[in-house]
């Protein structure tokens, strides 16, 4: 396989080194630090606090401890206590969840799923804690009590502190696929061999959006007088899989001088060699081997980053007016989805005094809500399929 050669008239810095974001120490899922470490010392720590106030409450709620009739036998001081205890025990899971969440974060911190797994675990402790316990009760002949309420209260209130982290970590993970527009992620992703360390060149009529190969930044001033490809100027170079980071040929042709050809040939002569036998011969690769170079090619990649640019942009504008047209569609979508998991959970209820809890107590804003955070997931995956067939197909 050909080498490149960097004939820049200026250092470059390489997008590997050190502080770039591309080294060993950015690889992995958490920060690539010791606060890695650190919060997984705390995270266990967290996590084992969790499930000991977790158990406590749930003890108390499905145990039928606090429900009717058993609450209703106590006397007012120990119903004082219990209730009392119920507050306190929830604070210290509060403190408790949120330093788990934010230790799984830290460690989770370029995992994009890890945003729609809060949310999911946020939906269940808001839907699944009520319908789980009113299913339980009913088999059990038991009955709420203002114990019971309480703490189904307060363990409801804890969808916040796995939503809010959750959309936000959603939200970011569609920011994230902003970031191929920047040259140093293109790279990266693109693991680009050809010209990863020539300089940028400046001009008026570089950077042109969508240009040719010629008109991009990356095209030297003094090879490309002697480039076929912008003698003829009939296509960009990727159009007949050769160019100047990839054939030496054209490099030596723009490096020796114009008289190239006449040097070899008397350095021929002077080793006895038959024409040409010094000089640098064009590279013979297979059409799939030409593909792979152009694909792991710098100006190629820059084009695909303009690419990547357009597509973004029509996607950005393009899903949401969708939906907005849509509206209709989407609030009969997420009803649909409400019966669904209505119509499953009282297949498998455990009594028959069931019904459309969630179709039934869902508010116009839930639905809205729940139609943004749609929305957000369908822009994510959309935008995810843009970067996926830009940089890895290379369409």
């Amino acid at each position: 396989m050909p080498t490149t050669f960097d004939i820049s008239d200026g250092p470059s810095p390489s997008p590997h080194q050190p502080g770039s974001g591309l080294g060993p120490s950015s690889s992995g899922r958490g920060t690539g630090t010791k606060l890695d470490d650190i919060a997984r010392t705390i995270f266990y720590i967290a996590l084992a606090a969790t499930v000991i106030f977790l158990g406590y409450l749930f003890w108390g709620i499905f145990g039928g401890a606090w429900a009717n009739p058993n609450y209703g036998h106590m006397v007012f001081a120990d119903r004082a206590r219990q209730q009392s205890n119920i507050q306190m025990v929830f604070g210290l899971l509060r403190l408790s969840t949120f330093v788990s969440v934010v230790c799984i974060l830290i460690m989770c911190l370029r995992d994009e799923m890890i945003g729609y797994i809060l949310v999911a675990v946020g939906a269940v402790f808001y839907f699944g804690l009520p319908f789980a316990t009113k299913q339980v009760y009913d088999a059990q002949g038991l009955s709420l009590s203002p114990a019971t309420d309480t703490a189904l209260t307060l363990l409801s209130s804890l969808w916040m502190v796995f939503v809010v982290p959750g959309a936000a970590w959603v939200i970011a993970d569609v920011v994230r696929r902003f970031q191929a527009l920047s040259e140093q992620t293109a790279l990266q992703r693109a693991n680009v061999k050809y010209g990863s360390d020539v300089a940028r060149q400046s001009g008026k009529q570089r950077q042109r959006f969508l240009g040719r190969c010629w008109e991009t930044a990356f095209c030297r001033d003094h090879v490309r007088d002697k480039c076929p490809i912008y003698i003829k100027r009939r296509g960009p170079c990727w159009w007949y899989k050769e160019g100047c980071m990839c054939e030496e040929y054209i490099v030596l042709q723009a490096v020796i001088s114009a008289d190239w050809k006449d040097k070899t040939k008397k350095a021929d002569q002077g080793l006895g060699l038959r024409a040409g036998a010094a000089g640098m011969p064009k590279t013979i690769l297979s059409p799939a081997a030409k593909r792979d170079r152009c694909r792991r090619c710098i100006i190629y990649n820059e084009h695909q980053r303009d690419k990547y640019k357009a597509l973004t942009a029509l996607t950005i504008i393009a899903v949401p007016a969708v939906m907005y047209f849509n509206l209709p569609a989407m609030q009969s979508g997420v009803g649909a989805i409400l019966r669904f998991v209505d119509s499953v959970t009282s297949k498998f209820a455990f009594t028959t005094s069931h019904g459309p809890n969630l179709t039934r107590t869902a508010s116009d804003g839930l639905v809205t809500f729940m139609i943004v955070c749609l929305g957000l997931v369908i822009l994510s995956q959309a935008l995810k399929l843009v970067e996926y067939c830009v940089f890895k197909l290379k369409i």
